[in-house]
């Protein structure tokens, strides 16, 4: 069952080396085609919904069908829509195609997880490999967009995307080993138990917190008013990610052994507030250190995030659990990118990120409140 673990961690990987390669920039590409700041946080908050909506649905058809299928076939259809994004020459149809690839992630997103937790008894340890590999295409993608904007446009790197993706869907197709071993029967309250209550409600803040900050297009934007161009600001997105990576090497030692609450709490509140700092200091390497420290907490928030909704999920009605923890988070959180993107243009971009200090503290003390697994046994 690991060769799963290494089809999925390879192929994420390579996935998102080449997404981006350009997706960090993508906001500005936006703004270029047309734009204005408010479609743009508009835009993102249809990609944030998009991202997770299919979330329950998907988890729905993996606990039926199978992840082997939800994860390879709709990564046909990404290939295809990353293919449409770059012939696109209005701002609109950009969005539209890059929803469509968000609405298909969202489908998978929860049978990747569920399959990694059946397919590893060391789930930390198996989260923080598959973070690494993910990390490792966040990382590296923006320094190889760095490079090859030199001599490519970012149309011309979107269909290389769209070529890769295809690949990815082809060795998933062919490699990857079924794991659902049987079919649970599917009640809302088998479910939605108290812990797994308090988890969502505290997920929620997180979300609405990662709609302002990773997910959201202002770190890219703030950037972009600083004067830097798309080159330099995919460089210094890479050198927080590749600390990021750095940093997933030893996430799972820090979280294992029950301590959870001891890391992943506290690390929500240093992303938060480290961004918010970042934000007043001017390009240069206290702003670089400042950014690579709120992406470095924010990888021990996912390796954690991660192996706890796991965790917490029945075992044989697992993918519908999380795919229903990440559509209400969604729903919820998308918002987040058009109401900061309100707050940046009524007061300034210090609010918005001040805003998700304030969901990151309310996020912590929910999170606070769940009893969280202390063993990774299945």
């Amino acid at each position: 069952m690991k060769r799963n673990l290494i089809v999925l961690s390879s192929t994420i990987a390579v996935s998102l080396l080449s997404l981006t390669t350009w997706l960090y920039v993508l906001p500005i590409y936006l703004k270029n085609l047309g734009a204005t700041d408010a479609e743009v946080g508009l835009s993102y908050t249809i990609f944030t919904l998009g991202n997770s909506v299919f979330q329950f649905p998907g988890g729905l058809i993996s606990d039926r069908w199978g992840r082997k299928s939800v994860i390879a076939i709709p990564t046909y259809f990404i290939a295809i829509s990353a293919a449409l994004i770059s012939l696109a020459k209005v701002w609109w149809i950009v969005t539209i195609f890059y929803t469509l690839m968000a609405l298909l992630s969202s489908i998978q997103w929860p049978s990747f997880l569920a399959m990694i937790g059946e397919s590893c008894d060391k789930r930390e340890r198996a989260f923080s490999i598959f973070e690494f590999s993910l990390v490792s295409g966040l990382a590296f993608g923006p320094l190889i967009g760095y490079w090859l904007l030199n001599f490519l446009d970012i149309r011309t790197l979107i269909g290389i995307t769209g070529i890769v993706l295809l690949l990815s869907a082809i060795l998933r197709h062919l490699l990857l080993i079924e794991t659902l071993s049987s079919k649970g029967e599917y009640t809302f309250k088998k479910i939605f138990t108290r812990e797994v209550v308090v988890f969502l409600t505290g997920s929620i803040f997180l979300y609405l917190l990662f709609s302002l900050s990773i997910n959201g297009p202002f770190i890219s934007l703030h950037l972009k008013d600083f004067g830097l161009d798309e080159r330099r600001i995919n460089l210094i997105i890479s050198y927080s990610t590749i600390f990021s990576l750095l940093v997933s090497i030893v996430s799972a030692r820090m979280l294992g052994g029950g301590n959870l609450k001891r890391w992943f709490i506290p690390a929500i509140l240093v992303h938060a507030v480290t961004i918010f700092i970042w934000s007043f200091v001017k390009p240069g390497n206290i702003n670089i250190l400042l950014l690579m420290a709120s992406f470095g907490a924010v990888q021990v928030v996912f390796i954690g995030y991660n192996s706890m909704i796991s965790q917490l999920s029945p075992e044989n009605l697992r993918a519908r659990t999380i795919g229903m923890i990440g559509s209400i988070n969604g729903i919820v959180s998308s918002g987040g990118p058009y109401l900061g993107m309100m707050v940046k243009l009524a007061y300034s971009i210090h609010a918005t990120f001040f805003l998700g200090v304030v969901f990151s503290i309310a996020g912590a003390i929910i999170f606070r409140r769940v009893d969280y697994p202390k063993t990774t046994s299945r």
